[in-house]
């Protein structure tokens, strides 16, 4: 249950919140960072993770927790910790690895582990884990596999899997890998446009079909704040322009989506204000998307009311509430529980966030459904003292009952046939929608016809142009020469008019002396 202990802060446009402190439970998972929080359709679960101990030995994780939550009717978040049990074959330990639910299923790959396991884990190996059946299972991919141990930024757009960065060989990556679900085929995709620079231990989220990276880290000196965005259906970067207060470069942050156009960071690791070693981040940022240039806004700036400063740690949004788990501080390790309640009713976010639908069960059917394909048989009872009254009854049930089965009949079908038509438009919709796309190359294509028209013309004309400037500066430059000559003429004459001058009324003089004497 929450604790009356928060820190209420708004500021920008009444954006605003409060931190509230979950109280711990006997059940909570062990200290731990680099651990992934996901909403797995109506359950949260959280894997793996890594803790440090005193004598700076890591302990790997690869334990499934569901976090059960509850909100009263008083608005207040309640909690408990379930330790999942599960078979099949289990992922080995690690942090710092991917996951994310498509389909049904967790889906775990990559990170860092024990040199048991060869010390970090690549995309070759997909581990899916179902919450109904609680097992897990072993996906072998092709293709393009990302060997990059350190990706911690994936998204899911469909039925396919987005990988942006990452480090490999002590080196930061750019590249983008997708994974098709349905062929389990990666590939890496030349992409366009405003490319990021290449970074490690960043963050992501999607927002319909964009994919948004902050911060992370370029190399050991070099952190990062640019907000960039990738337009997924035609693979296109940009530098998202932004405004208001800038968050602290910084890695190991989380960014998570809030409704359908706002993005929430919170922590992080990044250098101190003197710029000699690090420090860990407790402020909480939001940034509004929906305006033509997106606004970051400071929400809190941590305090006694916030969690202490962490980084590596997980977080996940359920309702207008942002819950944060674990992560690492400076020295030591956590395993405590935070929620940031945005100030947004979770009424005007119902729309787009998803739906928690209670666990469902699904038994055989009872063995009279396949009487549902015919007429039930009339049913022969034979009593020889059964009164009249009662044998009347007996017919009319069984009339109710054939009734009601033909009745289920009709609606079965009916529901069959708009099985049938959703999907015959589902086609439609594809065809409409690979027309489209057809439609756009093709546009895109003249535009680039277009723009390489108007470059070779544009740079013709600018070549013209150079040439006639060329010629002209060449022809003033020759008239300046002769206008020099001229001009140093005409200063040879004036001082040969100054010395004839000056000769003339010596002459004066002398004259004038030899007059008056």
């Amino acid at each position: 249950m929450a604790t009356s202990d928060t820190d209420n802060v708004k500021e920008g446009g009444g954006v605003g919140g409060e931190w509230i402190k979950l109280d711990q439970e006997s059940m909570a998972p062990p200290p731990r960072f680099g651990a992934s929080l996901t909403i797995c359709g109506n359950e949260v679960l959280l894997f793996g993770g890594a803790q440090e101990d005193s004598s700076g030995e890591m302990k790997y994780f690869n334990d499934l927790y569901r976090l059960a939550l509850r909100l009263t009717l008083e608005s207040e978040l309640n909690y408990n910790w379930e330790l999942v049990t599960y078979t099949g074959d289990i992922p080995p330990p690690r942090e710092s690895h991917c996951a994310c639910f498509i389909k049904g299923e967790l889906y775990i790959f990559g990170g860092i582990g024990t040199s048991d396991f060869g010390g970090s884990f690549s995309g070759k190996f997909i581990y899916s884990f179902s919450p109904v059946s609680k097992q897990w299972s072993v996906l072998e991919t092709q293709g393009s596999t990302p060997e990059f141990q350190n990706m911690s930024a994936v998204v899911v757009v469909g039925d396919k899997i987005l990988a942006f960065g990452g480090v490999h060989q002590g080196v930061s990556q750019c590249k983008v890998f997708i994974l098709d679900t349905e062929t389990l085929s990666w590939s890496s995709p030349s992409c366009t446009g405003f490319l990021p620079t290449a970074r490690c231990d960043h963050s992501c989220a999607v927002i319909g079909q964009k994919m948004y990276v902050f911060g992370g880290s370029a190399s050991s000196s070099l952190l990062l704040n640019d907000l960039c965005v990738m337009d997924t259906d035609n693979l296109e970067w940009n530098l998202v322009p932004v405004a208001g207060a800038l968050p602290d470069p910084r890695e190991y942050c989380s960014l998570t989506v809030m409704g359908d156009h706002y993005l929430i960071l919170f922590g992080g690791n990044t250098f101190n204000r003197s710029g000699q070693g690090q420090a860990s981040c407790s402020d909480t940022y939001v940034i509004d998307l929906s305006k033509q240039t997106p606004i970051w806004t400071l929400l809190a700036s941590g305090g006694d009311h916030a969690p202490t400063p962490r980084y590596s740690h997980s977080a996940v949004a359920v309702l207008n509430f942002l819950l944060v788990f674990g992560g690492m501080g400076q020295t030591t390790d956590f395993n405590d529980l935070w929620a940031f309640r945005f100030d947004v009713p979770y009424e005007q976010l119902i729309g787009y966030l998803p739906t928690l639908p209670p666990p469902a069960h699904y038994s055989s059917l009872p063995s009279i459904l396949p009487s549902l394909t015919q007429h039930s048989p009339a049913i022969r009872i034979e009593r020889a003292s059964a009164p009249k009254e009662v044998e009347e009854l007996q017919q009319s049930l069984l009339i109710r009952v054939n009734e009601m089965f033909d009745t289920l009949k009709e609606q079965i079908a009916a529901t069959e046939q708009a099985r049938v038509r959703v999907r015959a438009e589902k086609e439609l919709i594809k065809g409409d929608r690979k027309q489209l796309m057809s439609e756009v190359t093709e546009k895109k294509k003249e535009v680039e016809n277009m723009i390489q028209s108007h470059k070779k013309s544009n740079e013709e004309w600018i070549r013209l142009r150079c040439h006639e400037n060329d010629i002209t500066r060449k022809e003033l430059n020759k008239q300046r020469k002769t206008l020099e000559g001229k001009r140093g003429e005409l200063e040879k004459r004036e001082r040969e008019f100054e010395e004839k001058s000056k000769q003339l009324t010596a002459l004066m003089d002398q004259f004038n002396k030899m007059k008056s004497s």
